[in-house]
Order: structure tokens, then C-alpha cells, then sequence
């Protein structure tokens, strides 16, 4: 059985191999191609990225928005009828709709942010600096006041939701006491995530530095984006070492005073 496991591992080990063998041979074959430019190609996406940026910011914010508030009115509606009916389906709903919400939110305030940035780089390519300037704070800080708001008003119908729940969005230790709060499974959930989510940004920061590598062939692209995504690679994974060795750490003091 062990050994047929071994064989199975090989098996997937190699043909990963190959795989990225390929990929490696397609993208070569791709930056050589006759009439395919890669750094005009890359100059011109860039481009058309600065200068409309703001207004893909801004309805990009508006659809974001509005998919977060119908989130919320939806589960707020589910929970209205769950004080009527006490259902498990009900439940799960009401709180499946919360949660997806906020993923949402969350994804509002990241999209708001990497624009800000891009709009900031991009406003002196636009005829009115001013008039630029003022649509660019807009676009960034309505998003982040309105995120706060549904973060805060979903929060709050979960803790309806769930009475045992506790904590204040506006609280900086509101992680920690919402933690506390949660049972023991919701905890073993969140760990399992945490562990998942690890295990894949590995491989996308793999991922994303192999295709630094391959735009550097062609573009002048600096060493700046390697050191970012070097330190955030770096980051993550000394820290994951950090807390497991602590915790086991406390584990192991733990039994010794039992």
C-alpha cells in the first residue's frame, strides 16, 4: 500500500514537471513570435489601465456596493422571517448570507484600495488635475466609509443571529474577542480555512513570481515588485513558523502543569 502511495506521488510529482516544462516552452515560443510584441502589448494595457482608470474604479465600486447591499437586505429579510419561523434552513441561510456579504465588503475595499493606487499614478494623464484629484479621493473614500457601514450592520444582524456572538466592529480587539466568543467547531472551521488559505497563497506567490520572471525577460519591469511580493512571501511564511512553534510551545507548558 505504502509503496503504491510512493509510486502515486512520483506519478504527480513528474508530471507537474512536465506540465511547467510546457508552460515554460509556450511562453518562449509566445515572446518570440513574429509581429507579437510583448512589451508593446504591456506598455499599451498599461496604459489604457491609467488613463480609464477612474472610471473602471468607479463603476467597479458601484457594482461591488451594490451587490454587498443586496446581500445584506437579503439576509436581513431571511432573519425577519426566521423570528417567525424557527428554521434550520432559515438559519443557515440567514447566516450564509452574512458571511458571503462581507466576503463581498471585503473585496470593496481591496478593489478600492489597488485603484486608488492606480488612480493616483494615472491623474496627471487627464486634461483637469483638479477636477481629477477630487474624483479620485471620491471613488476612494465613499467605498471605504460605505464598507465600514455594511461591515459594521452585518456584523451586527450575525450577532442577532447568533446571540452568543460578541464584540464591536469598532473595537481594535474585536478579533480577538469575536474568537472567544465562537464554539470550538466554528474555531476548528477557521483553522482549517487559515491552514488552506496558507497553502495556496504558497503557490500563488510561486505562481506570481515565476510570472515577474517571465515579464522581466521583456520589460523593464525594476526590482521593486520582486521585493514586495519577496517580503509578503517571506512574511507569511516566517511568521506561520513563528505562532506554530509559540502555540506548541504553550501546548507543551500546558500538559506539564496538568
Amino acid at each position: 500500500m505504502k509503496a503504491k502511495e510512493g509510486k502515486h506521488i512520483y506519478l504527480k510529482f513528474f508530471t507537474l514537471i512536465i506540465i511547467c516544462g510546457f508552460l515554460g516552452g509556450l511562453v518562449g515560443f509566445l515572446l518570440n513570435f513574429p509581429g507579437f510584441n510583448v512589451v508593446d502589448t504591456v506598455v499599451l494595457l498599461q496604459n489604457k489601465i491609467l488613463t480609464y482608470g477612474i472610471y473602471i474604479s468607479s463603476a467597479g465600486s458601484a457594482l461591488l456596493m451594490l451587490i454587498t447591499v443586496l446581500f445584506y437586505l437579503s439576509a436581513r429579510n431571511t432573519y425577519r422571517l426566521l423570528e417567525t419561523n424557527d428554521s434550520d434552513v432559515l438559519y443557515e441561510k440567514a447566516d450564509r448570507l452574512c458571511d458571503t456579504g462581507i466576503i463581498f465588503a471585503n473585496i470593496t475595499l481591496i478593489f478600492t484600495f489597488a485603484f486608488y493606487g492606480i488612480n493616483v499614478s494615472g491623474s496627471g494623464m487627464h486634461d483637469d488635475s483638479s477636477v481629477s484629484i477630487l474624483w479620485v479621493l471620491a471613488a476612494f473614500l465613499l467605498p471605504i466609509i460605505f464598507c465600514l457601514i455594511l461591515q459594521i450592520l452585518f456584523v451586527n444582524l450575525t450577532k442577532k443571529i447568533n446571540p452568543e456572538k460578541q464584540g464591536n466592529p469598532l473595537d481594535l480587539n474585536f478579533q480577538k474577542v469575536w474568537m472567544k466568543s465562537s464554539d470550538e467547531a466554528e474555531k476548528f472551521i477557521l483553522y482549517k480555512a487559515a491552514y488552506k488559505t496558507f497553502q495556496i497563497m504558497q503557490m500563488a506567490f510561486l505562481a506570481v513570481m515565476m510570472l515577474l520572471m517571465f515579464a522581466a525577460l521583456t520589460t523593464p519591469i525594476g526590482a521593486f515588485p520582486f521585493i514586495i511580493i519577496g517580503i509578503l512571501w517571506g512574511l507569511q511564511s516566517t511568521l506561520c513558523c513563528i505562532f506554530s512553534m509559540k502555540l506548541q510551545k504553550n501546548s507543551k507548558l500546558d500538559r506539564d502543569d496538568c
